[in-house]
């Protein structure tokens, strides 16, 4: 069984996601980021990972925390920082519908 398939599978735990996010293929590390049941601490530190690609994978996921998006929004790349508030926008717009 594949690193890769683990980390995208939808009963892995936590603990095992948070080893997986320091794998050194990056599409491993995108499958931990994009996971439901990734801690948002192990996401937040996806969200320092030196690469942009990641940043931006966690940046796009409406389900990660809002402050790790909060974070990215000040990312370095204007991509990411830019996705990041897209999402978190499209998140605002989410809520607003369910309360009308």
């Amino acid at each position: 069984m594949g690193a890769k398939y683990v980390a995208s599978n939808a009963f892995t735990t936590a603990s095992v996601l948070n080893r997986l996010s320091m794998h050194h293929n990056l599409q491993v590390r995108i499958a931990v980021a994009d996971n439901e049941n990734t801690s948002a601490f192990t996401s937040m530190q996806l969200a320092k990972d030196a690469s942009a690609d990641l940043r931006y994978a966690i940046a796009e996921n409406h389900h990660v925390h809002r402050s790790i998006l909060d974070f990215l929004t000040k990312d370095i790349n204007p991509f990411v920082a830019d996705r990041a508030q897209k999402t978190i926008l499209r998140l605002k717009k989410e809520i607003a519908k369910l309360i009308l």
